[in-house]
């Protein structure tokens, strides 16, 4: 199997909002493949935090907790093969 890892932060790209971000490992986490950034928001009041992955049929599903200024909500992204 392989190991993947989402998790939420900010970066030079989008220095303002938190968004998650995906990685996976095939050889056991001795490397990892280039973070693909799921969510691209930046806007100092809008975040996505404490992202969970589930693998269904092989593919993973990323769900996040995501807030802005009056809203809390719940998103997901599948991966397709290809894309998010």
């Amino acid at each position: 199997g392989h190991l993947r890892a989402a998790w939420s932060s900010k970066n030079t790209a989008y220095p303002t909002s938190t968004n998650s971000r995906y990685a996976k490992s095939i050889d056991g986490g001795v490397t990892w493949s280039t973070p693909e950034q799921i969510t691209n928001e930046n806007d100092q009041y809008k975040f996505f935090e404490y992202p969970s992955i589930v693998v269904v049929n092989g593919k993973p599903l990323i769900l996040t907790y995501g807030r802005n200024a009056t809203t809390s909500f719940i998103s997901f992204w599948s991966f397709d093969g290809s894309t998010w």
